[in-house]
């Protein structure tokens, strides 16, 4: 039993990663491109809220795949904890981003941007883990 929850820990994972690829740049009315290597870039949202849509779910995604390493055994808890506790400050920058955009865009521009710069971070790491 252990093996095939492994094996449905790396299928969702692998899914998400999937719906995410497709479902992200039909969700921010963007066609996606291709680096050089083939792989499919995050669209290149034009707006402030259009961002922000695209960075809770890069969060959400980010907590699936940890969540997804951690049943295969392919992180450690505390990496996972780690990781997770940083998606949870990148996800309250999020949240403040969204506070401020009423007031202040460029302080919201900011705040987004440095989210964004967490949780490319953590999918960069995840994606040497064997993740998304």
């Amino acid at each position: 039993m252990p093996i095939v929850r492994q094996m449905w820990s790396v299928f969702a994972a692998i899914s998400v990663f999937a719906a995410l690829t497709v479902g992200i740049p039909q969700f921010a009315g963007c066609a996606a491109g291709t680096n050089p290597l083939g792989s499919v870039l995050l669209p290149d949202v034009d707006t402030f809220n259009k961002r922000l849509a695209v960075l809770k779910i890069t969060a959400t995604t980010v907590r699936r795949t940890t969540t997804a390493l951690l049943n295969a055994a392919k992180i450690s808890s505390d990496d996972g904890d780690n990781v997770l506790a940083s998606t949870d400050v990148a996800r309250a920058g999020l949240d403040i981003a969204e506070k401020l955009s009423a007031t202040d865009l460029t302080s919201a521009d900011a705040k987004l941007t440095a989210a964004k710069t967490i949780l490319d971070g953590l999918r960069a790491y995840l994606l040497t883990k064997g993740g998304t």
